[in-house]
């Protein structure tokens, strides 16, 4: 028998938002590829993308939101819902850069946090 995983949705990612039509915000994104609902973003020069800690670029990597839905690749109009404040999120629906380390993950916690962003482990 094959075991069925439906896909995540926003109830998966937004446990509490303070109020509705101010805890999300539309947004615009870069082109390119596929963006996953709660990737971690960083928001530079007014596009939002997800966070780099790699990047040469500061606002790069400094999270700003959370995304709350999945951007595809193949969409021309690349604009998506964000968790921009206000919001307790699924601290396991999160999606991390694959190379971020402990402490830039720590630093993009606090910089959600003080967005009014928190991320709390579900029991």
């Amino acid at each position: 028998m094959t075991a069925f995983t439906q896909p995540k949705n926003l109830s998966d990612l937004l446990l509490t938002e303070v109020a509705v039509g101010w805890t999300k915000q539309i947004g615009r994104f870069a082109s390119g590829a596929e963006v996953p609902l709660g990737a971690v973003l960083a928001l530079v020069d007014g596009v939002f993308q997800p966070l780099d800690p790699g990047s040469a670029n500061a606002a790069a990597k400094k999270a700003y939101g959370v995304l709350a839905e999945t951007l595809r690749a193949s969409e021309s109009t690349r604009k998506g819902t964000v968790v921009a404040r206000g919001a307790t999120v699924n601290e396991a629906a999160l999606v991390w850069p694959g190379a971020i380390t402990a402490p830039q993950k720590a630093a993009a916690t606090a910089e959600l946090e003080a967005r009014g962003i928190v991320a709390r482990a579900v029991l």
